[in-house]
């Protein structure tokens, strides 16, 4: 294998902690490996707004250059990029990407991260040919992994379509909903490089010089969220392929909160009219159906995991949790009984979410409500 630097892109904006254990755990999982196969890491700490000083990046780099002076000095690399403004995070990784060698891999990773097995990334990319641009991880939402994030999609005019047709149409949602399930659970299982269409932001492993034919890394016009989406549609439309290598995990501690509605709707905006596919979102053209899905209620105290035991079951089924009723994406586990743990549930807690469990007897949904203890009581 011929020698690889891979330059690791780290955002920061006010959260030095979530994005130092990042970096320690890509250190720690993967950089022994990485150095005895004569793999460079570049790490680029790019910091949104920074401080002039930050005790924990400037922890982290002195960490990293004890681990420097002590074995593979050539092997690690600190790169400081400090801007007095938030320049929002396409367009701050942006300006790093237009520095770098076109020959040497780039790797987004999220704060909010854990990455092992890169080396296998890395083996998978180069092996794959120069028209495959991008390998990602098998993503989970925890770190016993058992939680399996969902496949991303490529956000194109079909996809537009389908997701505006489940609105108006509920035999055309549970269709819908049957072959994100068939997909996903293909991925979830899969035990060798599988193809797919897009690749998640929050963790890719991409060829420098395949970005560099589509335009860059990120369009800065997106101040952040669809920048990946964006990019996935520029190597898709320029022909490029696209693979999860399995046996490399991600832990990302995924979260959603209604303060981030505001800018992922400019995004979503930016992102119809440069791809031409606005119109397709016009609810006036799919009118959403009269009455929710009928669906047991589910309501969940405060602080407390959310639990369904399966008594009637035997051997592991298929759970499902998603934000959407429609349960495309969602989220999935194989287990007999659902146990999601609070400090997983908490995060998505702001929001709607349902659970489903899939079985050769049953499928059965429930809408779950977050409630202090006190609401609880009081339910009928």
């Amino acid at each position: 294998m011929r020698p690889v630097a891979i330059h690791v892109l780290m955002v920061n904006f006010h959260q030095s902690t979530l994005c130092a254990a990042s970096i320690r755990a890509l250190l720690q999982n993967n950089y022994p490996a990485l150095a005895f196969e004569g793999i460079s890491l570049h790490i680029h700490w790019i910091d949104n707004e920074a401080a002039l000083h930050d005790p924990v990046r400037e922890s982290l780099a002195l960490q990293l250059k004890e681990l420097v002076q002590t074995e593979h000095q050539e092997m690690l690399h600190w790169h400081l990029h400090c801007f007095e403004q938030n320049l929002g995070f396409g367009r701050a990784c942006q300006k790093i990407f237009e520095q770098l060698p076109a020959e040497d891999c780039l790797l987004l990773l999220n704060p909010d991260t854990k990455l092992e097995g890169l080396g296998l990334m890395v083996k998978a990319l180069l092996r794959a040919g120069d028209r495959v641009a991008g390998v990602g991880p098998q993503s989970f939402w925890d770190e016993a992994f058992e939680f399996f994030l969902p496949p991303t999609p490529l956000i194109d005019a079909s996809f537009i379509t389908s997701e505006a047709m489940a609105q108006s149409l509920p035999s055309f949602a549970h269709h819908r909903s049957r072959q994100f399930r068939k997909a996903a659970i293909e991925l979830w299982q899969a035990s060798q490089l599988t193809p797919v269409a897009a690749l998640s932001g929050a963790c890719a492993l991409l060829r420098i010089d395949a970005l560099k034919r589509c335009g860059g890394l990120f369009d800065p016009a997106y101040f952040m969220y669809w920048e990946d989406s964006d990019l996935m549609m520029r190597l898709n439309r320029n022909g490029y392929t696209l693979y999860i290598e399995p046996a490399a995990r991600l832990i990302h501690a995924y979260t959603h909160h209604p303060a981030k509605s505001a800018m992922i709707e400019a995004g979503r905006k930016i992102y119809g009219q440069r791809w031409d596919i606005a119109p397709w979102w016009d609810a006036a053209h799919w009118p959403k159906r009269s009455g929710p899905s009928l669906m047991a209620s589910l309501v969940v105290p405060i602080g407390t995991d959310l639990m369904i035991d399966a008594p009637d079951q035997t051997g592991t089924i298929l759970w499902e949790f998603s934000l959407s009723a429609d349960f495309v994406p969602s989220i999935g586990r194989f287990a007999r009984d659902f146990q999601l743990p609070w400090s997983l549930l908490s995060g998505v807690a702001s929001v709607s979410c349902f659970v489903r469990r899939i079985s050769p007897a049953r499928d059965d949904c429930w809408a779950i409500t977050i409630a202090d203890s006190s609401t609880a009581l009081h339910l009928p």
